[in-house]
Parts: C-alpha cells; sequence; structure tokens
C-alpha cells in the first residue's frame, strides 16, 4: 500500500509523464508520417542514424543542465520548449514541408528522450530505494498510459487536421506536462546525494 505522499507523487509526477509520453508518441506518428509523405522511405534509415547519433549529445547536455539547476525546473523548461518547438515545427509545415519533416524526424526523438532523462532524474530525488520498489512501476506504467492515449488520439486528429494537426496537439501535450511539472513540489534530496547525472551518462 502506498502512503499519501506516495499517492500524491505517483498522481502528480504520473500525470505530467503520462501527459509528456503521449506528446512523444503523438510527435513520432506525425514525424513518421510527414517523412515519408513527403521524402519517401529511400532516406528514412538515414535520418534515423542521425538521430541515434545526436541522442547521445542531447543527453550528456540535460544531465549536465540537471546537474547545475533545479531538476524540477530542468524538466519544466524542456517540456515548455518542446512544445514551442514542436509548434513551430507544424507551422513550417506549411512553408517549408520538406524541411519539417526532416527536422521533426531527427529532432522529435531527442527532444522525447531529454524530457523523459529529466524526469527519472526528478523522480530519483524523490523517492529512495525502498520506495522506489513500489513506486517506480506505477510510474512507468503511466507513461506508457499516456503513450497509449497518445497514439489513440493520433487516429481521430490525423483524420481531421492531418500530420500538422497531430503536432499541434502534441504540443499542447507538452505544454501541460510543463504546468504539471512547474507545480511539482520543490526539489527535495532523498538520503545520499544522486551521483552526477553528466558523469554517468559519460561513462555510460
Amino acid at each position: 500500500m502506498l502512503r499519501a505522499d506516495e499517492r500524491t507523487l505517483v498522481v502528480t509526477a504520473g500525470t505530467v509523464f503520462a501527459l509528456a509520453s503521449g506528446g512523444a508518441a503523438m510527435t513520432a506518428s506525425a514525424a513518421d508520417a510527414l517523412f515519408l509523405a513527403e521524402l519517401g522511405p529511400a532516406h528514412l534509415g538515414q535520418a534515423v542514424a542521425v538521430s541515434s547519433a545526436l541522442l547521445a549529445v542531447v543527453l550528456a547536455v540535460v544531465g549536465g543542465l540537471s546537474d547545475r539547476l533545479e531538476r524540477r525546473r530542468v524538466l519544466a523548461s524542456l517540456s515548455f520548449v518542446s512544445a514551442a518547438v514542436i509548434a513551430g515545427l507544424a507551422i513550417l509545415a506549411v512553408a517549408a514541408p520538406r524541411a519539417a519533416a526532416v527536422t521533426t524526424l531527427i529532432g522529435g526523438k531527442q527532444l522525447a528522450a531529454a524530457t523523459d532523462l529529466a524526469f527519472w532524474v526528478v523522480i530519483a530525488e524523490r523517492i529512495d530505494a525502498r520506495r522506489s520498489q513500489r513506486m517506480l512501476p506505477l510510474l512507468a506504467a503511466t507513461g506508457g498510459a499516456g503513450a497509449a492515449i497518445g497514439a489513440l488520439l493520433v487516429i481521430p486528429i490525423a483524420s481531421a487536421a492531418g500530420a500538422r494537426g497531430v503536432l499541434v496537439g502534441a504540443a499542447v501535450m507538452l505544454a501541460a506536462a510543463g504546468l504539471g511539472a512547474s507545480r511539482l513540489g520543490s526539489t527535495r534530496r532523498v538520503a545520499a546525494p544522486p551521483a552526477r547525472v553528466g558523469a554517468l551518462i559519460t561513462r555510460s
């Protein structure tokens, strides 16, 4: 059984994670659709390879920020930045659809991974090893549920407004995640101070 404070954390942080995961799922779906429609499958492998290569750099940067700044604010800021970027790509898709397709496919993965890392860093400060056995599965489940809901929302939104509409919907979810993250309780470390995130990512 969860204690009252644990239930509160699961509900509040879980909602943030669900919204962020839903936004990421919608962005990924729109990115695939835009890329295939504008460039076809011939260059898909190259774009995915570039995205994967950039991922380590992005995660290292986020880890460094999390070491130096309040981690709750890093999560909120990343969510808001992601929302703004995705909304901007939806607009760009009207004027320059090919550029928007490439940028969304490559950049969308970076934004999703950065936000995901920032979320788990925030959670790591708030629960110890004993509590994590009860809470981490629940928090992971909220992310999975959010991604599933986001994927389901793609169907009616894409039918009504196309891939650009899906990007707008993703931006709304990410902005909501940012609002939720900004309202999480102030960061408090549990037990010993967590290892430096940037160093862990570099070593891995």
